[in-house]
């Protein structure tokens, strides 16, 4: 039943990360507003990470989405408010589900790439719906946790591997929520064939540790982030080609899929480093970087190029700080 009900959150969870920016350009809301959706999501996610959060508080998180639901669900600053209540209660649910029932990554990713091909369907009058969803399958979840805690206070300890993990993660998120964006305004694709488009990256990034297992992390990891920048520059270069940005935007998760050698290398070193805080700070800074540059520039295209350069910063990070320290 745990299963379950993690793979129904799970989900849900794809649907209401990239659900909004299909709703927000449906109402052509300028981009910087449309990001703020996934910022709060990915907000809601490191809050989760850094507390270890009683299951109860999901419960009444959602009870006070309900009502403000039928407040003020016609004001935008509800809506906000309301859809940071129901991704901080998935966060909190479908964490506590992870620590009871035994998931492997594959099938997490496989059911949140589900939740991305039905986004563009997405409607903000749907959020109802969701938050009574949530509320019947947290309802069935058992804790016996007595309290709220901070979990990893003292566990933050800076070190090379976690600064690379930080920098991967804010290169693929500097780019990735602007993807639909980009396929619509950019490709001209119909709305309700973008969700498809998105998850091939994907999918990609979903089978990169079965290509490249069998070879070497260290060297993988750097080929890994030479082909991502190479990936993001075929993008810049070919803006209205959907052959080659598809091709770009598969080769990009193919690539970012070989974050899979910084968790295998932090497992075999002698001070394991605790990489979750650092992977989710790196979400929320590359989309921090995606809205300050829009802000600056406006400009969808050259949101590539700058990404290319991060994708770059990580490898040469890696390079110097880890790669050179394990060959001598």
């Amino acid at each position: 039943m745990g299963t379950f009900i993690y793979f129904a959150l799970n989900l849900i969870s794809g649907f209401i990360e990239l659900g909004p920016i299909f709703w927000g350009l449906e109402f052509h809301f300028p981009i910087f507003l449309i990001l703020l959706f996934p910022f709060i999501y990915q907000i809601t996610s490191l809050i989760t990470v850094y507390w270890d959060i009683n299951i109860k508080y999901s419960l009444y998180l959602l009870f006070f989405g309900i009502l403000l639901y039928f407040l003020g669900k016609d004001f935008l600053s509800i809506q906000l408010i309301i859809y940071f209540v129901i991704c901080l209660a998935n966060q909190i649910s479908r964490d506590k589900l992870k620590k009871i029932s035994k998931i492997s990554t594959f099938n997490k990713r496989a059911t949140r790439i589900i939740g991305f091909i039905i986004a563009p369907f997405f409607k903000m009058d749907s959020l109802i719906i969701f938050l009574a969803i949530h509320l019947l399958l947290i309802m069935q979840i058992h804790s016996s946790q007595k309290k709220t805690k901070i979990i990893r206070l003292n566990k933050l300890k800076q070190s090379p591997i976690s600064l690379v993990m930080l920098i991967h993660q804010s290169h693929y998120f500097s780019y990735s929520y602007i993807m639909p964006i980009f396929f619509i305004r950019m490709l001209n694709i119909r709305f309700e064939f973008v969700g498809f488009f998105f998850t091939t990256g994907w999918i990609s990034y979903l089978f990169s540790q079965k290509l490249f297992s069998r070879f070497n992390n260290y060297f993988v990891f750097i080929l890994g982030h030479i082909l991502i920048s190479l990936s993001l520059l075929l993008i810049y270069f070919s803006i209205h080609s959907i052959f080659f940005s598809g091709l770009g935007w598969f080769l990009t998760g193919l690539g970012g899929g070989t974050v899979y050698c910084l968790r295998e290398i932090n497992n075999k070193a002698k001070e394991i480093q605790d990489l979750d805080f650092w992977e989710n700070l790196g979400h929320v800074c590359g989309i921090i970087i995606c809205i300050s540059f829009i802000l600056l520039s406006s400009s969808i295209r050259s949101i590539f190029l700058l990404s290319a350069v991060i994708a770059l910063i990580t490898w040469v990070t890696f390079y110097f700080f880890i790669f050179q320290k394990q060959s001598k």
